[in-house]
């Protein structure tokens, strides 16, 4: 497979002119087709073989906002803490995921937003049926 200068910058993480700096030099092999530049995948991964490795898959992610009308400050409180609490345990190695909350007492208004997987966000989700049914309005 081969690449162009983009896509070889994309893969090791530098600008573009800098891989074209490397082709000039000969520190990269590549091959000129017109005016622009094609780098073999293995010749990429020859020079750089701990960079240019194919950035692992992204997983799918999901936006979560789950409206709870007639909420209190005190029913925030616990949300807050007990989700907080249920996203700060998880292993670094993870998946990212974050929750948000936000409380209009004005309205009694809560909005919690879940960004995770899908499968993240269906366990969280589950976890806050759980704690909305156990816990004081």
């Amino acid at each position: 497979m081969f690449l162009t200068v983009e896509d070889a910058a994309a893969r090791l993480r530098i600008h573009p002119k800098t891989v074209l700096r490397y082709i000039r030099e000969q520190r990269l092999p590549a091959a000129k087709i017109g005016k622009s530049y094609r780098i073999a995948d293995a010749d990429l991964a020859a020079f750089a073989p701990t960079r240019a490795t194919a950035a692992a898959p992204r997983s799918a992610r999901a936006t979560c906002i789950v409206d709870i009308p007639d909420a209190s400050q005190a029913l925030h409180r616990y949300l807050a803490r007990s989700l907080h609490a249920m996203t700060a345990g998880r292993p670094a190695r993870d998946a990212p995921m974050r929750v948000d909350l936000a409380y209009d007492p004005a309205t009694s208004q809560l909005k919690v937003i879940v960004m995770a997987t899908p499968a993240d966000t269906a366990a969280l989700l589950s976890a806050l049926q759980t704690l909305l049914e156990n816990g004081a309005r």
